[in-house]
């Protein structure tokens, strides 16, 4: 059995004095939060143990459906451990109760041997950050949160109008929308930027980059907090991709990446675009697997009717400060260099972008591949559908082999047994069809 070190354990317990109960949260396959919850006094029993939760919990999908993978049912269906990751205790400040709530990430282990469950979104992404550890490098990254907010009857926008930037329009839901901020800060996210959007209800968050596997969690920290804040206040938010005509949500993933020495290695004066010859090799790679690491964007069947809608990329294609391109590349000097990757729908999970986007690049690096041509029109098409996706992402043996070849055969499994059964995978432009995508994925995601 895996258990915690009594030195985690101790520090554990320090940073949840001051709370009456504790989450042990897992993302699942698509980002939702799940877990159980703990009393303060049963902590340190349940954290050297673990928290016994079903094996198959990675599987659940947005509609309560079950994926009964091989490995699980190996198991008797039985259970897994949910053991606390080191360093992500954060308090829930997401209400007005007196009762504290503090929480942990956790990833799953199997019971009888200890091991991750290497098919968790989050292991998945730590392991790409491994890796680029090993080369002496860190990725520093940060989300633009975009989600759409309604009054509690969950289909009135606070707002109506195409009213992007529109301090007026602000105003009139920031009593909320600075509650937002101040509770995610005090749960350890921090917001550099907030505006209103184009489409009705539309609000985007842009998040303070944070180094490692903590961009990711506080994206996944976000996500759920303004979820839970909004659902407490009367309100309803969701991060659907698309929810009609209107331009959807994007999770826009900005990251660049640094050496021991904190320089910025994307960086290079010298060199064609100011960009080195790490960051050439890198946006070569990308390019090259755009088509596979597309589905670890865009991971729902409702994220691909944002791709090749205006301001969403249609092609694997980049370009200089280009908005219209999949992936944006900023090369203003040392500290306004990065990467955009602008292929993100609303819905997708932050551990997968990450994964995805690091196991491209260095590929790119490992094998010096040329940088393709800016604002390419030949560019290749990316899928235009879930089914599509998961095709090009199983034919890139490099990419599955990076992720795992279990994570890949969850994902799909998850996907083809779950939602795709719920919705038309082909997503034809009718009422019917979005009203099911809506019905499915609105309430938890």
């Amino acid at each position: 059995m895996a258990s915690c070190s009594k030195k985690v354990l101790e520090d554990l317990e320090r940073k949840a004095s001051q709370c009456d109960y504790i989450r042990f949260t897992v993302a699942d396959m698509n980002g939702i939060a799940r877990g159980k919850v703990v009393p303060r006094r049963n902590l340190l029993s349940m954290a050297k143990q673990g928290v016994g939760i079903y094996g198959g919990i990675l599987g659940i999908g947005p509609n309560g459906e079950i994926t009964f993978f091989q490995e699980v049912k190996d198991t008797n269906n039985g259970n897994v451990q949910l053991i606390p990751e080191p360093n992500t205790f954060h308090l829930v400040p997401f209400d007005n109760s007196e009762v504290i709530t503090g929480e942990v990430i956790c990833e799953p282990h199997w019971y009888e041997d200890g091991t991750y469950q290497s098919a968790s979104p989050r292991y998945v992404a730590r392991q790409q950050l491994q890796r680029l550890d090993d080369m002496g490098l860190s990725l520093k990254s940060s989300c633009e949160l975009e989600f759409l907010m309604f009054e509690k009857d969950r289909s009135t926008p606070v707002f109506s109008g195409r009213d992007v930037f529109v301090n007026s329009v602000f105003a009139s839901s920031q009593r909320l929308i600075y509650d937002i901020e101040q509770r995610l800060y005090k749960a350890g996210v921090d917001l550099e930027t907030l505006q209103t959007e184009y489409s009705g209800g539309q609000f985007e968050l842009v998040m303070k980059p944070m180094l490692g596997i903590q961009g990711a969690d506080n994206v996944f920290n976000a996500k759920a907090g303004i979820k839970e804040i909004c659902q407490t206040n009367d309100h309803f938010a969701t991060f659907i991709t698309k929810a009609g005509p209107e331009v959807g949500n994007g999770l826009h993933f900005n990251y660049s990446l640094y050496n021991k020495d904190d320089r910025n290695i994307l960086y290079d004066p010298t060199k064609k675009y100011n960009l080195s010859e790490f960051a050439q090799h890198w946006i070569g790679g990308i390019i090259h697997h755009a088509r596979a690491i597309t589905v670890l964007h865009a991971s729902t069947v409702n994220c691909f009717r944002r791709l090749g809608t205006p301001w969403a990329p249609t092609k694997a294609d980049w370009g200089i400060q280009n908005r219209f391109n999949t992936l944006r590349v900023k090369n203003k000097d040392e500290n306004g260099t990065y990467f955009e990757n602008r292929m993100s729908g609303g819905l997708g999970n932050p551990y997968l972008i990450m994964a995805a986007n690091i196991a491209a690049g260095l590929d790119g690096v490992k094998n010096k591949m040329s940088l393709p041509q800016e604002n390419n029109e030949d560019a290749v098409l990316l899928p235009k559908t879930l089914k599509e996706g998961i095709k090009a992402l199983e034919d890139d043996e490099v990419i599955c082999d990076a992720l795992g070849n279990q994570f890949v055969r969850w994902f799909k499994e998850a996907k083809e047994i779950g939602e795709m059964t719920f919705v038309d995978v082909d997503i034809p432009d009718t009422e019917e069809a979005l009203l099911k995508e809506k019905e499915l994925y609105m309430r938890l995601m």
